[in-house]
């Protein structure tokens, strides 16, 4: 992923979380917004009940036929919107919580009782009605100081809810803040990195065309330096003198860093296509030793375990030469390199790890950053041309210390 969709899909997680934040709170305020139309619905049976009681006093008993009071009715609707929830004059009524049923069946039950009340008070004998009337009338009180109660715990419960709704908004807001503050952390560090990603770039460019140009000087004049020193070989090969042996031995090891160095820079020059192939893990191990001479004092512990690779035989082989190489140099003389395979899940672990330690953890942070070399006679440019491989194979490659261990890690496909 580039520094660019990087940086976009922050930002845009930024936004997706503002606005869900946003859409939360909205659904939530409008929720219990709904829920407050109850609280109208609910103070009106105040007012339907008191009505009722004065549609009694008013009624006509010379009529054959008592009706019951039009406003009963509109009570017992009233209290079943609260309870049930619906539309009611372009109004829309939320459904009563569970919290609430409790007092609203208290209320629906001193309803029932002012209902039967009035019915017995329509039938009744007309000695009893100014008994029953009474009852009507206690009745209705009751159902309005029930009425009112539930006008209350509705208020109540709508009052914790906007407190909850507010420390929601509170919480929201500092999870918004920190979040916000993370993601511009986040988006300075990618561009942080990006930069510095760019400046080693337009570095590694300039060290591989200039290092190319050197090591393709070099190589020419070199050649003719190896040939000729060849033929003196050839021509004084019973030496008997120890000094000119030791002359000749030197000349020999000379040429040899030359040709190391310069094969160093041109390796990191490079960048050719990889050309994979299935092959053995442990043959490419043995065939990167047998390209050194090993010291008898040096001992290596080879892996028991093998396995099959996918990597650009060449180039991979390269790899473990440096990897080996290295370890060779931080042992000098006597020592043991103990190197190991093993899998995980997804991934193939090579391991070498050697008794030299020379390494530091100081020097860990830049031990793969190029012309960084603890050694005298170096470029410093064999680690990051290992690193450069294995990521291009879809690797990764640590160094830790104490003892120094190399741990590559390769996709098994």
């Amino acid at each position: 992923m580039t520094p660019k969709q990087k940086i976009v899909s922050l930002v845009g997680l930024q936004i997706a979380l503002i606005a869900s934040s946003f859409l939360t709170l909205v659904y939530l305020e409008s929720e219990w917004l709904e829920l407050g139309t109850s609280i109208d619905y609910a103070g009106l049976n105040r007012f339907l009940t008191v009505n009722t009681i004065l549609e009694t006093h008013s009624l006509d008993f010379n009529s054959q036929v008592l009706e019951k009071p039009e406003s009963l009715e509109k009570l017992k609707e009233n209290l079943l919107l609260i309870k049930e929830g619906g539309e009611k004059n372009n109004n829309f009524v939320k459904k009563l919580p569970s919290e609430l049923e409790k007092d609203w069946e208290k209320t629906y039950e001193d309803y029932v009782n002012f209902e039967k009340s009035i019915s017995i008070f329509l039938t009744s004998n007309p000695d009893n009605r100014l008994e029953l009337q009474i009852e009507v009338d206690n009745n209705g009180r009751i159902l309005i100081q029930s009425s009112d109660i539930l006008v209350s715990e509705i208020t109540l419960f709508l009052l914790k809810i906007d407190a909850f709704i507010i420390n929601l908004q509170i919480v929201l807001l500092l999870v918004n803040t920190i979040v916000h503050v993370l993601l511009v952390l986040l988006i300075f560090r990618i561009l942080n990195n990006f930069a510095n990603e760019k400046i080693s770039l337009e570095k590694f460019a300039i060290i591989g065309k200039i290092g190319a140009n050197i090591a393709h000087d070099l190589r020419n004049p070199l050649t003719v330096i190896k040939g000729s020193f060849e033929i003196l070989k050839m021509k004084n090969h019973n030496m008997e003198k120890t000094f000119e042996k030791k002359q000749y031995q030197k000349i020999d090891d000379s040429i040899k860093k030359i040709e190391y160095l310069t094969k160093d820079i041109l390796d990191f020059a490079k960048t050719k296509e990889l050309n994979k192939e299935k092959i053995s893990f442990l043959e490419l191990i043995q065939e990167a030793i047998d390209e050194f001479k090993i010291p008898s004092t040096i001992k290596i512990n080879l892996p028991i375990h093998d396995y099959k690779i996918h990597v650009d035989k060449i180039k991979f082989q390269n790899v473990i030469s440096n990897l080996i190489k290295n370890s060779l140099d931080e042992i000098c003389e006597n020592g043991n390199i103990t190197i190991d395979l093993h899998e995980n899940d997804d991934n193939v672990l090579f391991t070498i790890e050697d008794s030299g330690n020379t390494l530091s953890e100081k020097e860990l942070p830049q031990i793969f950053e190029p012309l960084y070399t603890t050694k005298q006679t170096g470029t410093g440019l064999g680690l990051m041309i290992c690193k450069k491989i294995i990521e291009q194979h879809g690797g990764t490659i640590n160094v830790s210390v104490n003892p120094t261990t190399f741990t590559v890690s390769l996709p098994k496909n």
